[in-house]
This record gives structure tokens, sequence and C-alpha cells, in this order.
């Protein structure tokens, strides 16, 4: 928890108080208590969105990286 809210601290600095969404891990409901953040859970579905768009980011960066002997 205590590394989550140095970097939620870290975020507040540049962006003001942000709305938290997180994947259920225990720590960030805590840290952002701690910090007067509010906080959001994403559903199943958003989690699997996030992932597949992840995923298809790395796949084509790797595809970049190649074409230009990165």
């Amino acid at each position: 928890m205590i590394v989550v809210e140095a970097f939620l601290s870290s975020l507040i600095r540049f962006y003001g108080k942000p709305t938290v969404y997180s994947d259920g891990g225990t720590w960030y409901p805590e840290a952002c208590v701690s910090l007067g953040l509010k906080h959001r859970l994403h559903s199943s579905y958003e989690k699997s969105v996030v992932e597949r768009v992840i995923e298809y980011l790395k796949v084509e960066l790797m595809h970049l990286m190649i074409i230009f002997h990165l």
C-alpha cells in the first residue's frame, strides 16, 4: 500500500485528485482512502478489454522493432 500511496501522491501533484480505477487489488482502496481519492473497480469485461488492447500494442511494438531493427 505504501508504494501505491507514493505513486498516487505523485499523480496528485501533476493532475489533481483523479478517480482511481483498479482491478481489485486490496491496496488501492486503502491508499485512496488515505489520500482522499475516489476509487472504482473495473468490471471483468473492462479488465479483459484493457488486457487485449495492451497485448495488441505489445505485438505491434515488436513488429515495429523488427522492421526498424531496434
